[in-house]
């Protein structure tokens, strides 16, 4: 199916999940224990961070080339209310990407041509990620990219990463019109894997968005460190570390494509 026809079978999704969300999430009733439980048959990845090298340091190196702190873009997006609502237009499909880099430059202080592009084109994809999804998928477990955009615009941080044959569902918030932490795009991403919630491992390098996922039922991982997260997955999903191999697909990630339109 093309990206045009998912994001409008997407929309079509959230729609229909805000008018039953509440009654929808408590059908699937408190989480059940987590602690030795090796049965989930969903895995739900988060892209910047988790399929790609460390989002966080990328960021911070970008503010440094700049001349600016390393922490000032994460302040802004986070701390400043102009560039934290911005941050949530865009992931939503609310405002452009150019709108959003104009915002962020402007509240940096730095050119806004560009911006993400400087900012994020260091980004690379993880084998070792690349691996465990590989070895999860031949085990018979389905995995799914849930992963909150930077809006349509010049910059496709997912262009080269094929995603629709390295995953079993993709789900990209602005094709939705919600973003993670929003229960409504966790549900969306369950449905769109075919996973009850409380049958799936999410892993974010985010904090903020794992408690959400949680109280639908998820495991949540939280995915600061490579080689702890790999392995806490793959408990979880009852994979071996023996069976670890490099990624045997051909990815041509970075350097990333230029393009308008839909990302992805």
């Amino acid at each position: 199916m093309a990206r045009s026809a998912e994001k409008k079978c997407l929309c079509d999704r959230q729609s229909e999940v805000n008018r039953a969300r509440e009654p929808e999430a408590s059908l699937f009733g408190p989480p059940p224990s987590k602690l030795n439980r090796v049965s989930y048959q969903g895995l739900v990845l988060d892209f910047g961070g988790v399929v790609t090298t460390d989002l966080y340091a990328e960021l911070s190196a970008f503010c440094v080339r700049e001349g600016l702190e390393p922490g000032a873009f994460a302040r802004v997006l986070t701390g400043d209310p102009a560039g934290s609502h911005a941050f949530e237009e865009v992931e939503a499909g609310k405002i452009s990407q150019r709108e959003f880099e104009v915002t962020i430059g402007r509240l940096l202080g730095v050119d806004d041509h560009g911006l993400l592009a400087r900012a994020l084109g260091g980004l690379r994809p993880r084998p070792e990620v690349l691996s465990l999804i590989q070895r999860a998928r031949e085990a018979g477990i389905r995995v799914g990219l849930l992963s909150n955009s930077w809006g349509d615009g010049e910059f496709d941080p997912y262009a080269g990463y094929d995603l629709d044959s390295v995953f079993d569902a993709v789900v990209i918030s602005g094709d939705t019109g919600t973003r993670k932490p929003d229960a409504a795009i966790y549900l969306i991403a369950a449905d769109e894997l075919g996973v009850p919630p409380r049958d799936c491992v999410f892993a974010d390098d985010t904090a903020a968005n794992l408690p959400v996922a949680e109280e639908l039922g998820m495991a949540t991982v939280h995915f600061t460190d490579a080689a702890k997260g790999i392995r806490e997955i793959s408990r979880l999903l009852g994979l071996s570390l023996w069976g670890s191999r490099r990624y045997s697909g051909a990815l041509t990630a970075r350097p990333p494509a230029v393009r308008p339109g839909i990302l992805g």
